[in-house]
């Protein structure tokens, strides 16, 4: 979003140019001129003012001004996709970490426990082997899921981080936080 005001300002620069260059210089001229004839010697001073009937730079200018609109029209356009680039990374962020917590504190304690139970249950001849490799794979496939959720969590807070041009830790608090995340997403 910088780099919008840095180039705004560079066409209101060259809109400045080209209407400086709309305007005529003054002339001013001046030296000694002297005569073959007589042996005379004279001052000429010469002033020298055009009139900008025809080239007033009215074409430059118009170029000008239209490449300034197209500028603000862009940055418009930058603000409308940064807006739903938060409103896509912000509900990923937020289910990602809820699905984390979730595998955390349930799926994977009882995916742990119903693998101990099965090897256990096998070292006393109660299961078949079978078992223990069932509640084995269970294990493995739902701490892949818990890994897949933190690359998931992981990218959307970076995502977020780079919308909002902050880390998430320097916001005061989660109200804060959420009012940082609205306030961007309407383009302020």
């Amino acid at each position: 979003m910088a780099r919008w005001v840095t180039e705004r300002d560079r066409r209101l620069a060259a809109l400045d140019l080209e209407k400086a260059k709309a305007t005529s210089d003054i002339g001013i001229k001046g030296g000694i001129q002297r005569f073959d004839q007589g042996d005379d010697t004279a001052f000429i001073l010469g002033l020298s003012i055009p009139i900008p009937l025809f080239n007033r730079n009215q074409g430059n200018i118009r170029e000008a001004i239209y490449r300034l609109a197209k500028t603000e029209q862009e940055h418009k356009a930058a603000k409308i996709q940064v807006a739903a680039a938060v409103a896509d990374a912000v509900p990923r962020l937020s289910s990602s970490s809820s699905e984390i917590t979730a595998l955390r504190e349930e799926v994977l304690p009882a995916a742990q426990s119903t693998f101990d139970a099965a090897r256990e249950g096998y070292e006393q001849g109660k299961f078949g082997y079978l078992d223990v490799l069932d509640a084995q794979r269970t294990l493995f496939e739902v701490r892949g899921k818990y890994i897949e959720a933190l690359a998931t969590h992981h990218k959307a807070r970076a995502d977020v981080e780079r919308l909002i041009g902050r880390s998430l830790e320097s916001l005061n608090g989660q109200t804060e936080a959420k009012n940082q995340l609205g306030a961007n997403y309407h383009g302020e």
